[in-house]
């Protein structure tokens, strides 16, 4: 009985994941046999933390025979579902990645990191500018306000609701959404802010 060539045999067990850096929001593949960021894996542009999108896959149902040509979109393709006739072999073929190691650090780093760190330099400061904005508005106080149960007024509510927008920005995946939120937070904590002051009530709106 043959036995087959371990290098094959490791190949056999290799996939292509779709990644996504948190912070500077670049999309790359990298073909591994497991979940590439089961262990940290960062960003050699910006510093960030890669996510997994999920391994290349064929649209349920697709029939490969009928479905449309593959072209140059498939392997620059943004998202790890396939839709065309190669049936996911040449999915994201155009962005993968290798994973280096750099002391003890996992690191995959995408092209064009000028771009990138210009994009994680831009929402970092609009981050930033926004939690500075909220304590000096001391914007905790509404929180401890509706942690205790007591009613806030529809100006305060809404500072409220915008702290929290804040505080889950990063989790937002649309780079322009989420400065244009921050930027438009910053600016509404400092109007609450100046409200305050004027009417010499720590907890007026």
């Amino acid at each position: 009985m043959k036995t087959k060539d371990p290098a094959l045999i490791k190949e056999d067990f290799m996939r292509r994941f779709f990644i996504r850096c948190t912070t500077c929001l670049s999309v790359a593949t990298v073909e591994v046999p497991n979940d590439p960021c089961r262990d940290p894996l960062s960003c050699g542009a910006c510093a960030g933390a890669w996510e997994t999108m999920g391994s290349v896959v064929t649209l349920k149902l697709l029939d490969v025979a009928k479905a449309r040509a593959c072209d140059g979109r498939c392997a620059v393709a943004a998202g790890p579902e396939c839709d065309c006739s190669c049936g996911g072999a040449n999915h994201g073929t155009g962005k993968t990645l290798p994973i280096t190691a750099s002391e003890g650090a996992r690191i995959a780093t995408p092209p064009r990191v000028a771009e990138c760190r210009a994009v994680a330099n831009q929402f970092r400061d609009a981050l930033a500018k926004a939690r500075s904005a909220m304590r000096d508005a001391d914007v905790e106080v509404l929180g401890r306000r509706k942690r205790a149960g007591e009613w806030l007024s529809s100006a305060e509510f809404a500072v409220y609701l915008d702290a929290r927008r804040v505080g889950r920005a990063a989790e937002m995946r649309s780079h322009r959404a989420r400065v244009e939120l921050l930027k438009g937070a910053a600016e509404r904590f400092k109007e609450w802010a100046g409200k305050r002051q004027e009417t010499g009530d720590e907890d007026a709106a």
